[in-house]
């Protein structure tokens, strides 16, 4: 595994690649990525920034409804589009992410292979991990969704171990 980390990590690496953009100027050690110009662009795949309570909103919304501020009830996903987001797309090991076994719907990783094995939830659980560890999922079949950031970046790309407690947590105490 750690040979695997290794070439997967090199400069010319995919996960390297992924991570930095494909011009390399967005590393984690590099200033860039903290500034408001890039935390205000809109790049799909990259730059989701929030807070934990926002992102477990967001992923409530997705399976049912909240009240927004302005107290009006707010839905993102309709059944059908829930159905599609959680119906598997993709088949085998990710090519990006170290060639684990992690599967796709529409936009989200699902609760099968890796991510099954480590308890996250019912069959029809979804979400994604962000850079450094960071995390966001929702159960629909529970009514659950919930959001993890840290305030010190990790190397994690699937998680960070204390997103898989309070997860468990969680499920834990629905009984």
């Amino acid at each position: 595994m750690a040979q695997r980390a290794e070439e997967y990590l090199a400069p010319d690496g995919p996960l390297t690649k992924a991570l930095a953009a494909p011009t390399g100027n967005l590393s984690v050690e590099d200033d860039l990525l903290h500034s408001r110009e890039v935390h205000g662009a809109e790049m799909p795949a990259f730059n989701g920034i929030g807070d934990a309570r926002s992102l477990a909103r967001m992923y409530a919304a997705c399976i049912g409804g909240v009240v927004t501020d302005s107290g009006e009830k707010l839905r993102l996903l309709d059944e059908r589009q829930l159905e599609a987001a959680v119906t598997q797309r993709t088949e085998g090991p990710d090519l990006v992410l170290l060639g684990l076994d992690i599967q796709f719907g529409l936009g989200y990783m699902l609760n099968r292979g890796i991510l099954a094995a480590a308890g996250l939830g019912g069959p029809r659980a979804f979400g994604h991990f962000g850079m450094g560890g960071s995390g966001a999922w929702a159960d629909p079949d529970a009514e659950l969704a919930m959001g993890y950031v840290m305030n010190r970046m990790d190397i994690g790309t699937t998680g960070d171990r204390r997103l898989y407690s309070l997860m468990k947590a969680c499920y834990d105490s629905l009984g």
